[in-house]
């Protein structure tokens, strides 16, 4: 009997699906954990005066670029990321727009967020993605902290059903209605009843004009 599209997408990332139990993860992630733990740039409402995140080669070596002046390089940019966080408390599909990252709230939160290669995080191995940050406000306090090893949405920490429900729903955001929305996600949790991958291809083109 052959394989269903599911074992094929599995088999093709070199998943062993001898076993009954499989959970599916990211195969490489950059800055999940890096970009999870400041939530607490929140305290911009305190007022911000500088950030510095340290970490290792891992995280650091992709990224390209110190400030982001379009989309694209916010993709590669830790201080895009972290300044999407501190404005709008996310770094979603409406943050990675052009309008928003050339706005002149985004290009003066960037100049504040700068990044700093550790030794001590580098001698920790790269099995993980290790980093910390210091936030430094305009009253003199300053914080520091750690990213969570077991970050959200990694193999130890999964998000729920509802929650990666809610990030196809955010990507699919002013592409597809609720009803396309809804008929992806139901063909995606029965992916393994799908016998033809043209199906998802159609789920994911608008019906609008």
């Amino acid at each position: 009997m052959g394989m269903n599209l599911a074992e094929k997408i599995l088999m093709a990332h070199h998943v062993d699906i001898s076993g009954r139990y499989l959970a599916i993860h990211p195969e490489q992630v950059l800055v999940h954990d890096a970009t999870g733990t400041p939530v607490f740039l929140q305290l911009e409402a305190m007022g911000i005066k500088k950030v510095k995140l340290y970490a290792g080669s891992k995280i650091l070596n992709p990224i390209r670029y110190s400030i982001a002046e379009n989309h694209l390089q916010a993709k590669f940019s830790l201080p895009a990321e972290l300044a999407m966080i501190a404005i709008n408390r996310k770094a979603g599909k409406a943050e990675f727009k052009d309008l928003f990252v050339k706005s002149e709230e985004m290009q003066a939160m960037q100049r504040k967020i700068s990044t700093e290669h550790d030794p001590e995080i580098e001698k920790l191995g790269f099995d993980k993605m290790r980093s910390r940050i210091t936030i430094r406000l305009k009253d003199g306090r300053t914080f520091t902290d750690k990213a969570e090893e077991i970050y959200r949405g990694g193999p130890d920490n999964p998000l729920t059903d509802k929650e990666l429900e809610e990030k196809v729903r955010a990507c699919c955001e002013d592409i597809l209605d609720d009803s396309e929305q809804n008929q992806l996600i139901e063909n995606i949790w029965n992916i393994n009843n799908i016998s033809d991958v043209r199906i998802l291809a159609e789920n994911i083109q608008s019906g609008k004009e």
